[in-house]
Formats: C-alpha cells, structure tokens, sequence
C-alpha cells in the first residue's frame, strides 16, 4: 500500500499501488544515485593518475512490462504507508542492491519536487512527489543486485554517460533520460562534490 497525498504533498489517504498508478493519483518516491571515485591513467604520456567520478547504473529485469532492460538510475522506490523519504532511501538500496547505507552518507540532490509522465503503453499514470538523493560509496562496497528485480548493473564515468545520452538515448528508461535532459549539470556538480567533500545533508521535507 502506498500513501496518497494531494497537489500540496499533504497524505490525504492509502491505496494500492495498481490503482495508484492507473488512477494517476499522486504519491511519493525518491531517487537515489550512487556514485564512487576511481583511479584512472591520466591522459598523455605522463604515468600520474587522475580522480574518475563514475555512476552506478542498474539494467532493468526482462520481465518488467514497463522498460524492459532500459538501464536506470541506480536506486528509485516508492515511500511505503507513513515512511520517510530517507528510510525509503535506505530501504530500496537495500532491497535492490544489497547495500547497507546510513541516513547521513545521502545528500538531497533535488528537493521534493512534482514528477509527472504517463506510459499509456501500460495504462499507467505516474504523479510522484520525488525527493532524489546521492551518495558516495567507497570502494570496497560492492552492490549485489537482486536478480529478480535487476537484470544486470554497471559503473559509468560521467562523461560517457553524457555522450551516450546524445548518441543513444533510447537505452535508457523514460524517466531516467527525463531526469537526465532536465538537471544532469547541477548534478554533475553535487556529483563531483560528493566525491571531494563531506557535507551535511539537507532536511527534506514531507508532510504528514
């Protein structure tokens, strides 16, 4: 079940996910991108190495009937009944990717904001109040994706992931190239300061 909220974000309600989507009534979700720090070979023919800020990437399964095997942001779910968007955080990179991240390692990359597409393909209206968030993982934490619900992941240097968004967009899910065509330069830059710094996260705001 899923908490329904009116144009203001305010719980006005519960439903099931199904009616939720093909009714088009508005709910809440979060987006989360993963992101890590890789040593690479500089360019040229100096032997010093440079910082590479790369994305994880998460293939969607065969068996979706929305996108199926689009490649996705790396983490998004939607806030059960009376959870917050940082426990759904914590909960879907879980669930999706066996990881296990606290509240504070997440930086809200963009504020709860209105998230409207219809996939009319699938009969589906999808209205989102969506926080979205990122953080940095080290190294030696690596994902184990759920088989079931993912098909396959991959890290991606941000620069490739800009010119395949050029060159060939159609491999990624709607909302991802939505997401990516509509904000990817400031979160390039959030990105690259995740890698080089600590911050404290924002408040994000949900109300009840």
């Amino acid at each position: 079940m899923l908490d329904v909220v009116d144009t203001d974000n305010v719980k006005i309600g519960v439903d099931t996910r199904r009616r939720v989507h093909t009714l088009g009534l508005w709910h809440r979700a979060v987006h989360i991108l993963i992101a890590r720090v890789v040593k690479v070979q500089a360019p040229g023919h100096g032997r010093g190495e440079d910082d590479q800020v790369q994305l994880l990437l998460q293939q969607r399964s065969a068996d979706k009937s929305l996108a199926p095997l689009k490649w996705d942001l790396s983490c998004a779910e939607h806030l059960s009944c009376d959870e917050q968007y940082l426990q759904a955080a914590v909960r879907g990179v879980h669930e999706e990717l066996g990881l296990n991240i606290s509240e504070t390692s997440l930086h809200v990359l963009e504020p709860v904001h209105a998230h409207s597409l219809r996939y009319p393909e699938v009969d589906m209206i999808d209205n989102e109040f969506v926080c979205c968030f990122g953080t940095l993982l080290r190294l030696d934490n690596e994902p184990r994706h759920d088989a079931v619900e993912v098909e396959s992941i991959k890290w991606i240097p941000i620069e490739e992931l800009h010119s395949q968004l050029s060159d060939c967009p159609d491999v990624f899910t709607p909302w991802f190239l939505y997401m990516l065509r509509k904000g990817i330069v400031s979160w390039d830059a959030h990105l690259q300061q995740l890698a080089y710094t600590v911050s404290t996260p924002q408040p994000c705001a949900q109300s009840s």
